[in-house]
């Protein structure tokens, strides 16, 4: 099922707790995965480079219906935010390689 939206001010979705009197809209497969496709650009943009391996995974990621800035490992910042996909993939390469460097 899609995400819904009463329409009456920028967080006013059930998700968010506020109600309104508006129509609901629910939200297409496709515009979710157009949102997603938009989302993708701007955090490849921002990322920078990455290896081709990095990308077709996240790729891969996005096309399932997740977002570019989040990731499957749970992993997030000090602020406790997720990491974006690319980030939190490096990290879990870097643990596999290292992992005298971390505490667990």
């Amino acid at each position: 099922m899609g995400k819904t939206y009463d329409g009456t001010g920028p967080h006013s979705c059930a998700r968010h707790g506020a109600g309104g009197g508006g129509a609901m809209h629910i939200y297409t497969k496709k515009e979710v995965q157009g949102a997603l496709l938009k989302e993708l650009k701007q955090y490849e943009s921002a990322i920078g480079c990455m290896a081709p391996d990095e990308r077709k995974e996240l790729h891969e990621w996005v096309a399932a219906g997740n977002s570019a800035n989040d990731n499957p490992y749970c992993y997030a910042d000090e602020r406790g935010r997720p990491l974006g996909f690319v980030e939190a993939a490096r990290l879990a390469a870097d643990m596999l390689a290292f992992p005298e460097d971390y505490c667990f």
